[in-house]
């Protein structure tokens, strides 16, 4: 038997929660906080490899892959994964989480993150279908480009030769 609690309404929008900020206040939140990532993770590595006396001292595979960790987590902190754990972590009270915000009210509502399992499934299922098209256009494309050229034995040799490459590629990767 289920019971009917109704949900506490007050005079500045869904229960708790204070008047949501615009989205664009998230963007250039993530924005500023992307741009410090990038920052970071460059003057790091830069530090780390004159520290330890490294030659050359510019090593761009490096520099890529450090700014492109650090550029992730900044952007994942500018649009507010961790709001909610900052808070905690620094011993303050937590909201009380009455899960009034859960849910899609809006597609703007996909765009944003958002803790609802339902939302998350949805946006994971959107970004893997699209890019599941993303790939298909391109090996569409690969494979009209090489008929066009000569025909079906290129495009069958490529079909193949293109998976082979990648996992001899990934089986003799040094380590």
């Amino acid at each position: 038997m289920a019971t009917y609690a109704p949900a506490r309404h007050h005079e500045h929008g869904h229960g708790h929660h204070a008047p949501a900020k615009p989205l664009s206040y998230w963007w250039r939140r993530a924005l500023a906080w992307t741009a410090g990532g990038v920052l970071f993770g460059f003057v790091l590595v830069l530090a780390i490899r004159a520290i330890a006396g490294m030659t050359p001292l510019y090593n761009g595979q490096v520099y890529v892959t450090a700014v492109a960790i650090f550029s992730v987590l900044a952007f994942l902190i500018g649009i507010g994964c961790f709001d909610y754990w900052w808070i905690w972590i620094r011993g303050r009270a937590l909201p009380e989480e009455d899960h009034s915000m859960h849910g899609a009210k809006s597609w703007k509502d996909y765009l944003r993150v958002n803790t609802d399992h339902k939302v998350i499934g949805v946006q994971y299922m959107v970004t893997v279908v699209f890019f599941f098209f993303v790939g298909g256009a391109i090996g569409s494309s690969v494979g009209a480009w090489a008929y066009a050229r000569a025909g079906w034995p290129l495009a069958s040799w490529i079909g193949f030769a293109l998976p082979a490459i990648a996992l001899l590629y990934f089986r003799t990767e040094r380590r």
